[in-house]
Parts: structure tokens; C-alpha cells; sequence
């Protein structure tokens, strides 16, 4: 058998595979090196790597120009007509079913009904309201002492008050009208005719008036008027401003709160009146329109105002008094614990008594059903004077402010009271005026927005309005110019010539200042050369401040010196509802009169006018003295010369039909013009009696004699916190233990 050879292919076949590979290894490498790289940049594919930064740079400049600008490229949107393919849709088959296309036409007795409007979210276009303006204001100068107490109560009054007391404020009330059922005509205006839709009715039902903007302008030397300056808002009198300054405002709440303080919103109380001894000083504050018509009828007219004003004030604290009286008495609070065990015997000695249970009541009927009859037929005495009173006043051409009578809801009971009321009364104060400055207003009122968060209902042309809490209403008119007082008031009163018995001319002038609620008199004997300085008596502010109530013992009663609190301790020889003193023994002290007893010196209760029965408000009466307040004297002065006198030209008739020649008094004024004054014709003014009577009543406030009542001192709203109600209850009180036992014998 011959030898089998090996073939080629076998002898040298890993060598030939060894080859192969080291030669596809060469290719790659080859391969790789020859070719360019590219990369992929945004849509485009295999770009080479050389010219990959300059379309990345490209692309990235295209990003940010269209980022930037005003009008970038929109894709395309197809047109959808909503009408054709909603008919299409309503006009095909509801299923491609067979079975569920052959039963529906047996459906005969099924009707879907005619379509409705849908209201498409983002499609309703409705007109903007465009609230009526208020009416034209009112305004009207005051001048009052605040009292102490509100500048504690109030942060931020100090920066319209004087640095100490008394602290005297000059301000000017604007008063408006606001026509609330024109705004409803205005929401409720039917625009189909310019292809709008009407506001809906939900949206803007429960209006209120939740901001009362004022704007000033000053008077300048030369008649023209300062640029408008936002009157600032009131110090305390402002309980929307926690509810605005919310980031998260909820139109809910705020239209929950702007009813609830409605009153505040609109008709904002002016400060209280200084008192003292517990009687308020000073005239009190009306609203613009009543405060002018008063002016305008004289001084009958603003001394019925004030006789009205005091008995209100009567009327007031006797319906407080009878409200406090029907009040449920406060529990006192528990000694914890509960019965103590009896305390141990003595040698020889019994032991104590157990404790007792709850303190025993008081036996006997109760007097406050008794005291709130009396007083109900006092209010009816005081409701009658009130009825005279107001009658006189319009006899006199005076309106007086009366409750008004609720609108019938009828049909409307949905609505706001703001929008069943034609004329809402709106007013407010500005107390950073000047004295003896001119000034004007304008008024314009902010509403809650009807279509505040109604963005899904509307068109973005209207969404802006509906990101606003508060719509507000056009400007009014401006009001006709006010002038307040100045500090200082001159009047020459009479004159004489040289001649005869007088070889110098002579001249008397009283000089009036504004202090502790009325204008203080200074008289004054002139010769030429002399200025206008004088002297004049005002109370001691120190002393004044620090004298006891006309109510002693806390702050005047409402109802008078002898209407206790609810469940006060009484007794034969005090004042129900005073503190009883400590009875006689260890630790007791020895004490004066009790307050509200008779004064052994026979002028009565201490505080209250000697021998001065009490009014039906428990109050002592107007003709009533006390005492002689402290006072201090003070400067008075006009910074005007008296030059001469001369008799003027013209006659007049004078009594009897006499002719005289009325006397001119020559003045240099404070701006250094010389000006000729009057005697005659400033004695007949409006202004000097105005202020004369003023001075009359506080000379007799000096020597203690006090019109109308006291009143309490004004006092913050509390803010009672909320009981728990998963608060345990208090543990009933319990008797003491026992005492010790007696000593053995």
C-alpha cells in the first residue's frame, strides 16, 4: 500500500488563516485612516467632523433667534370647521355595528330635544362693566381734641397729631353719594345688538363697595391748584387692609369680609372727642352735608344739632345699660379641687367640719328685670325728645341723619344691599390738612370685579381685568373749595377817634385759639403801635388728665352711677356694682367716703354736680357745676399792629335813624399790608359768633360746669379667641376642708 501524501492546503491552511486575518486588520486600519469621520447635528446626518462646530453654531444661533423673537414662525395649524363636522358626526351612526344600526331606528319613542347654547370655555366675550361715578362731594372743615386713648389704640395717628396733649386736629370730611341701583342697571345691560353677551348674574349679585379712594388738591397763592395727592388712609379705620395685603386673596372672603364691615368701609367714625373728668369737650362731628346746612340756618340751628347729639348719646348708653343688663352673669372661676376631707381634732377637741359643696346663691329676687323697666321708659321719654328735636331741625330747613328703612327684597333677595339702595351715603376724613389752607376733592369708589377669576370665561383680550380684585368706578366732580381754620382768628370789636376825651386813638380786639375742644378768648385794649397779644386761660393739660371719671371707681357707665353689672355686690350705704371694701378687722385699712355715697360736706356724690338730680341717662345734668378745673395761662397772638383810627366817609343809620360815620381801624396784617378793619361789621360776621359762642362754653367748661353726659373712653375691638370645644370642662368647684380641732381643756 502506497504512502498517502499531505496536501498543500493542509500542510500550510494556518498559515493562510493567519494571513487573511493580519490582512482584514490592515484594511480596517487602512480604511479608517483613508475616510473623513462625520457626525449628526440636529436633522442632518453624516457631516464631517471639520464642519460639525460651524452647523452646531448655526443651529444654536437659529434657537436663539427664535427665542427671541416678537413673532416666531407658528406651525401650522389645520383648519377645523367644529359646525360641519359636528353635523357630520351628529348625522352618522352612533356605532359601525350592524346589530346596534338596525335597532336604533326602532327607537321611535326616544327624543334627544332641540340643542342648547353651549357656553365653550375661552369663546364668551362679554362687555367690561363700567360702574356710574359718585356724586359730587361734600366737604366740610372740623376741628376737634382727640382723645388719648385713640392714639393708643390707633398705630400711625401720631403723624397727624401734635407731639403732646391736647392734642387739637384740624380735618375735613368728604361726603358722597353713590347711586347703587344704576350700577345694577349697568351689569344687568343687554348688549346682544353689539353681539355681546350680557355678565351673568351669579358674577356680580353679591357687589359691595370695598375701597373709598379720596384725592386733595391745595390752593396755591395764586388761585390756580396743586397736582392731585391720594388722601392716605386712616389710621385704624381701615379693617380691609389685612384682607388686601394677602398674596392669596380669595374674592369669597373678601366679599365675606366688606359685608361684614360695611359700615366701616363706607362710613368710617371719626376719632372720639377728649374727655374730662369723663365729658367729652367740644362740639361733635356730623357729616359734611348736615354740618353745612347747619351753618347755614346760624346758631339756633347748630344748638338744636348739639342738643339732638347729646341725647343720642343718652340713647345710646341706656340701650348699651339694658343690653348689659340682660346679659347672662359671668361664671366665676372654680378653685380646683374638689370637697376637702375635715381637718384633724385637737387634744381635748373635736375635730373640723368636712368641706362644704358649690357656694350657696344668693337668695331673693333679682333687680335687673326692675332696673331694665326703668330704664325702657326712660328710653321711651328720650325717644320722644329725639322725635322733637328732629322736627324743630327740619322746621328749620336741617336734615337730620335717620336708620333707613330696609329695601323690600321681593324678587331681588339675591342681590346686595349696595345694589337695592339708589342713594349709599360714603364718607371719610383727611387729617393731613393744613390750618387756614383751601383745598378741594374728588372721589372714586373700587367695587368687587365681577369677572375676577373668570379667565376660563373669557377671551385673553379680557384677561388682565379678570387677574384684578377690585373694579372701580369713574372720578366724580370736584368738590366745591373748603377752608380750615387757622390757629389764630383777630377781630377788632370796637374804636374810638382822637378828640375830646381821647387824645390817642384807641381800639379793642379779642384774639381766639383753638384749645381742649373750644376756641379760646383773649381781650385785648389797643393804641396805635400795639400788636395784637393777649393773654387767656385753658385747662392744664397735666392736671386735667389725671383727674378722677365723673363715674367713680371705673369708666363712666353707660347706664349711669346705679346700674350695676350683672351679678355686683350691693348694699345699703355704695354704689351697686362697686367693689366691696375689706370689712373691719386684720389687714383692714380705714378708708373715705365710699364713691357714689353722700359727701358728709352735703354737695352729693363725689364726681357728680352738687344737688343735681340725675338725668334719665343717669348722668348729671348740664346745669350741673363741679369744681373749678386747673388751668394754665397762654399767649395769644395775631403778629398785626394797630395803626390808627379815622371815621369813615360814608354815613350810616344808626339807632333811632341817627347818622353816624362808623369808626375804621387801621391794621398792619401779618403779611405786613395795611388793611382797614371794621368794628361793626366784623361783630355782625357769621364767623365771630360762631366763635364767641364757642368761647362761652369753654369759659364755663373752666369753672367745671359740662354739657350733656360722660362717656366711657374709647377702647379697641376685642378680638375674643374661640373656646375649644374639645376643651375638657372646668371641675366643678368644691368646698374647702375642714378647719383644725380646738385646743384641749
Amino acid at each position: 500500500m502506497a504512502v498517502q501524501r499531505i496536501g498543500f492546503l493542509e500542510m500550510h491552511f494556518e498559515k493562510i488563516l493567519a494571513a487573511g486575518a493580519a490582512a482584514g486588520v490592515i484594511g480596517v486600519i487602512g480604511w479608517q485612516l483613508a475616510s473623513a469621520p462625520t457626525v449628526d447635528v440636529g436633522k442632518k446626518k453624516d457631516i464631517p467632523l471639520a464642519s460639525g462646530m460651524s452647523e452646531l453654531e448655526r443651529v444654536a444661533n437659529q434657537v436663539k433667534t427664535d427665542l427671541v423673537s416678537k413673532e416666531p414662525q407658528k406651525p401650522d395649524v389645520p383648519a377645523v370647521d367644529i359646525k360641519s363636522d359636528f353635523t357630520k358626526r351628529s348625522s352618522a351612526p352612533v356605532s359601525g355595528s350592524k346589530e346596534l344600526a338596525w335597532a336604533m331606528p326602532k327607537l321611535t319613542g326616544v327624543s334627544l330635544g332641540q340643542s342648547t347654547q353651549v357656553n365653550v370655555p375661552g369663546l364668551i366675550y362679554v362687555r367690561v362693566p363700567r360702574p356710574p361715578a359718585p356724586g359730587k362731594p361734600v366737604a366740610a372743615p372740623h376741628l376737634s381734641t382727640i382723645d388719648p386713648a385713640e392714639l393708643a389704640n390707633n398705630a400711625g395717628l401720631a403723624e397727624f397729631l401734635p407731639k403732646s396733649a391736647p392734642y387739637d386736629t384740624a380735618s375735613i370730611s368728604i361726603e358722597t353719594s353713590f347711586d347703587g341701583a344704576a350700577l345694577r342697571a349697568e351689569y344687568q345691560r343687554d348688549e346682544s345688538a353689539a353681539q355681546l353677551k350680557s355678565l351673568p348674574r351669579s358674577w356680580w349679585a353679591n357687589a359691595e363697595i370695598v375701597k373709598v379712594e379720596v384725592y386733595r388738591q391745595e390752593q396755591k397763592p395764586d388761585g390756580s391748584w396743586s397736582d392731585a395727592v391720594k388722601v392716605s388712609d386712616l389710621p385704624g379705620r381701615t379693617p380691609l387692609a389685612e384682607t388686601f395685603a394677602k398674596t392669596d386673596l380669595d374674592m369669597g372672603e373678601l366679599l365675606a369680609k366688606a359685608k361684614e364691615h360695611r359700615e366701616e368701609v363706607l362710613r368710617p367714625a371719626f376719632y372720639a372727642r377728649a374727655r374730662i373728668m369723663g365729658y367729652p369737650v367740644g362740639d361733635d362731628w356730623f357729616e359734611p352735608s348736615q354740618q353745612n346746612a347747619v351753618a347755614e340756618k346760624g346758631e339756633e340751628a347748630k344748638r338744636l344739632q348739639q342738643q339732638l347729639s347729646d341725647v343720642l348719646r343718652k340713647e345710646r348708653n341706656i340701650k348699651a345699660a339694658i343690653e348689659r343688663l340682660r346679659a347672662p352673669a359671668a361664671t366665676p372661676t372654680p378653685r380646683p379641687g374638689g370637697r376637702g376631707p375635715g381637718g384633724g381634732g385637737g387634744i381635748g377637741g373635736p375635730g373640723g367640719r368636712g368641706g362644704g359643696g358649690p357656694a350657696p346663691q344668693p337668695s331673693g329676687p333679682s333687680t335687673s328685670e326692675q332696673q331694665v323697666t326703668k330704664l325702657q321708659a326712660d328710653l321711651k321719654t328720650i325717644e320722644t325728645e329725639i322725635a322733637s328735636l328732629r322736627q324743630k331741625l327740619q322746621q328749620l330747613g336741617v336734615r337730620t341723619p335717620q336708620a333707613k328703612t330696609p329695601q323690600p327684597v321681593g324678587a331681588d333677595g339675591d342681590l346686595s344691599e349696595l345694589l337695592r339702595d339708589g342713594s349709599v351715603q360714603v364718607w371719610t376724613h383727611d387729617l393731613a390738612v393744613q390750618r387756614g389752607k383751601t383745598y378741594r376733592y374728588q372721589m372714586r369708589l373700587g367695587l368687587t370685579n365681577p369677572l375676577y377669576a373668570q379667565q376660563r370665561e373669557l377671551k385673553p383680550e379680557q384677561n388682565e381685568i379678570s387677574r384684578q380684585h377690585v373694579l372701580y368706578t369713574s372720578f366724580s366732580e370736584w368738590s366745591d373749595p373748603v377752608t380750615t381754620d387757622p390757629d389764630v382768628y383777630s377781630f377788632v370789636t370796637s374804636g374810638n377817634t382822637r378828640g375830646g376825651l381821647n387824645p390817642t386813638p384807641t381800639a379793642s380786639a379779642e384774639l381766639y385759639k383753638f384749645s381742649w375742644g373750644y376756641w379760646r378768648r383773649a381781650r385785648v385794649a389797643l393804641e396805635p403801635g400795639d400788636a395784637f397779644v393777649g393773654k387767656t386761660q385753658v385747662p392744664d393739660s397735666e392736671k386735667v388728665m389725671s383727674l378722677p371719671e365723673a363715674n367713680p371707681g371705673s369708666t363712666p357707665n353707660p347706664g349711669g352711677p346705679n346700674l350695676p353689672p350683672p351679678g355686683g355686690p350691693t348694699g345699703p350705704s355704695m354704689t351697686p356694682g362697686l367693689p366691696l371694701p375689706p370689712s373691719p378687722g386684720r389687714g383692714a385699712q380705714p378708708s373715705g367716703p365710699t364713691p357714689g355715697t353722700p359727701d358728709p360736706s352735703g354737695r352729693g356724690p363725689r364726681g357728680a354736680a352738687p344737688n343735681t338730680p340725675n338725668t334719665p341717662g343717669g348722668t348729671p345734668a348740664a346745669s350741673g357745676a363741679i369744681e373749678p378745673l386747673p388751668v394754665v395761662e397762654v399767649f395769644i397772638a395775631d403778629n398785626a399792629i394797630m395803626l390808627d383810627t379815622v371815621n369813615a366817609p360814608e354815613t350810616t343809620k344808626g339807632i333811632g335813624g341817627s347818622q353816624e360815620r362808623p369808626v375804621q381801624v387801621f391794621v398792619r396784617d401779618p403779611r405786613g399790608m395795611v388793611v382797614v378793619r371794621i368794628p361793626a361789621g366784623e361783630k355782625a360776621s357769621v364767623l365771630y359768633k360762631r366763635l364767641d359762642a364757642s368761647a362761652d362754653e369753654g369759659e364755663k367748661q373752666l369753672k367745671g360746669q359740662f354739657a350733656g353726659g360722660p362717656e366711657p373712653a374709647p377702647t379697641p375691638k376685642p378680638s375674643r379667641p374661640q373656646p375649644d370645644p374639645f376643651s375638657p370642662p372646668p371641675p366643678q368647684p368644691g368646698g374647702g376642708g375642714g378647719g383644725g380641732g380646738g385646743a384641749g381643756g
